[in-house]
């Protein structure tokens, strides 16, 4: 029988040299708190001084669909997927900077698809640019610690069985990305 974690998958999809190249570029773009939407989909706010800042991806966007695709195809295959999907959501890129997180949540969302593109994510991508920061951790389910280095890209399923969160940055500044597939 299969468990939970047979579902979370990393690879290493991208080249650290690319990674820190992004990272300076985006140092150069003005950064916004993140926002939590309620299940209505209406914005109920942040959480000050703990929230991470966010930036919708620019011209970095066709390059990180190219290889967030590939990962999804490798994930598909491995678990003898047949039916799949058919979008993806624009990249998001998150910076956490000391003791900031994202609160444990599971990634039933409803502002990102509600648009022109309707549908329900089945896949959620989470990649990291570097990993040079402490803390920062990825938990699952308050039970599994996935570690992440540079250039890794994380896929599980968006659903309720896979509640997850950032542990509080202690040094550095984490940046990673998300997107999600439907």
């Amino acid at each position: 029988m299969k468990q939970i974690s047979d579902y979370i998958v990393v690879q290493n999809a991208l080249d650290k040299d690319y990674c820190n190249h992004l990272i300076t570029s985006l140092e150069q773009k003005k950064w916004i708190s993140h926002q939590w939407s309620n299940d209505q989909g209406q914005i109920v706010g942040s959480r000050n001084n703990k929230e991470l800042e966010i930036l919708p991806a620019g011209e970095e966007q066709k390059f990180l669909q190219d290889v967030i695709i590939k990962c999804c195809e490798n994930y598909k295959a491995k678990h003898n997927i047949h039916s799949w999907i058919t979008a993806l959501t624009t990249v998001r890129f998150n910076k956490y900077k000391v003791g900031t997180n994202m609160n444990s949540h599971v990634d039933h969302i409803h502002s990102i698809f509600d648009g022109k593109k309707k549908g329900i994510p089945i896949i959620s991508v989470v990649g990291v640019l570097n990993d040079n920061y402490t803390g920062g951790e990825f938990i699952f389910n308050e039970e599994y610690d996935i570690k992440l280095k540079q250039g890794d890209i994380l896929l599980f399923p968006s659903n309720f069985l896979y509640s997850h969160r950032v542990k509080d940055v202690k040094e550095g500044i984490r940046y990673s990305f998300v997107s999600w597939g439907f």
